[in-house]
């Protein structure tokens, strides 16, 4: 590998998952990192993963030839400010957020946008932390790249040779807009039908004891960390609301051809979703 030390702010499923990929790539790669509890650190210096055991500052990443940012995305927006004076331009910086337009502004105002890269593993789990860090969830990902200058090809290849993840490049604009419709919204739509649930339930709670297959595999996403996914909403906040509104505008056209008895539209709008869904890989 051409880059020999690598840096890691924050160190839970995402960020352990890209960790233990390298380290399985190349053993002799030096990784360092840091998060909000020293017990992760210690978890992954005794798994070998490391060579720090303690909680470390932004100054200790000065030498990294990568740092990647792996933490909330108002958290990696500030991790950014606090390398800027800590880094030099041989050190490429990266993240691993759901939003890229605020961290990317950010990088061009701080002057770092030559050696910021935007990047999102399109990947997870909807537990998260180190302890279920796992490298396979990366294989045949989409890795999604965002950067207004070409990107440092030895930082790709890490991507492809390493992670097994598939690059797929985007502008933060494109970036924001389809993740609001294939995650975040995702994630609101599954949350609001546990909530019908709940307002529909009984006394006994019958529909809980009766949830079957489908209702579990739509909603397994509201099972993910509210506070994790506040901030991503938030941060999103204009894509998001677009995507309500034009969710809103599907759910009516369902409504109407059901309150219409319109069989045969009501058969259009299902095949033409199955059919996009079929071709999903």
């Amino acid at each position: 590998m051409k880059f020999q030390k690598i840096g890691f702010l924050g160190l839970g499923l995402i960020g352990g998952s890209l960790a233990k990929a390298l380290k399985l790539y190349d053993k002799n790669i030096e990784i360092i990192a840091t998060t909000r509890r020293e017990e992760t650190v210690q978890k992954a210096y005794w798994d070998g993963l490391i060579t720090n055991s303690a909680l470390l500052k932004p100054e200790d990443f000065h030498d990294c030839d990568i740092i990647f940012l792996c933490a909330p995305v108002k958290d990696n927006i500030d991790y950014l400010k606090s390398l800027k004076d800590v880094v030099g331009e041989q050190t490429l910086i990266t993240d691993v957020g759901s939003v890229k337009k605020p961290i990317m502004d950010e990088a061009e105002k701080l002057g770092l946008s030559k050696q910021f890269i935007g990047g999102h593993p399109m990947t997870g789990k909807e537990v998260g932390g180190y302890d279920v860090s796992d490298p396979e969830i990366l294989t045949n990902a989409p890795y999604i790249i965002v950067s207004e200058h070409e990107v440092n090809q030895d930082f790709l290849d890490i991507i492809t040779e390493a992670f097994h993840s598939r690059l797929i490049f985007m502008t933060a604009d494109e970036h924001d807009r389809a993740v609001a419709v294939i995650s975040h919204v995702p994630h609101i739509i599954a949350s609001s039908l546990v909530h019908l649930a709940v307002d529909s339930d009984n006394d006994d709670n019958v529909l809980q004891q009766i949830c079957a297959g489908g209702f579990k595999d739509i909603t397994r996403i509201a099972s993910s960390g509210p506070a994790l996914w506040q901030g991503i909403i938030f941060e999103n906040k204009k894509q998001v609301l677009d995507m309500i509104d034009s969710y809103s505008h599907e759910l009516e056209l369902y409504k109407k051809a059901i309150e219409n008895d319109d069989v045969e539209g009501l058969m259009r709008l299902m095949s033409e979703s199955k059919k996009y869904r079929d071709s999903i890989r």
